[in-house]
């Protein structure tokens, strides 16, 4: 095999099709995520008391340890309390108690071990039956112990 493998059992090294079928939904998100006005205001009132609701559940891996708004952007740190389970994994779970009908979600390794995720969300036109509008998020999320 001359490429290189996508997971540990890859044998392949490439694959099947292209996801060019999505792009379309992805284009109209990124056309409204430029909108200079497309993000909603209040991201605490909005995001905070669903995702604090998710984070405080009896099942839920996380802590969180601090929020701060940065020019419209909601920014959770948060301790990944599980000892097996995959930050990541669990981030889209309590992603889910604020995802609207479009979702974006960036995932990126910090240098310290840490995580770093940015979220786009929101209701598109025609996917509402009020104005358009979105969010912005972003998760950073160390390991911690439970």
């Amino acid at each position: 095999m001359t490429e290189t493998r996508r997971w540990d059992i890859d044998e392949r090294g490439h694959g099947i099709a292209s996801a060019a079928v999505f792009v379309p939904g992805l284009d109209e998100l990124r056309t409204a995520a430029l909108l200079p006005d497309w993000v909603a205001e209040q991201p605490d009132a909005h995001l905070l008391p669903h995702l604090r609701a998710a984070i405080e559940a009896e099942t839920s891996p996380f802590a969180l340890d601090d929020v701060i708004e940065v020019d419209g952007i909601l920014v959770l740190s948060l301790t990944h309390r599980a000892k097996d389970a995959q930050p990541y994994r669990d981030a889209i779970r309590l992603l889910a108690s604020i995802a609207e009908s479009s979702l974006h979600v960036h995932e990126r390794q910090r240098d310290d071990g840490s995580i770093e995720i940015d979220v786009v969300t929101g209701m598109l036109e025609g996917q509402t039956e009020f104005a358009p509008h979105g969010h912005t998020l972003r998760l950073r999320i160390r390991r911690g112990n439970r």
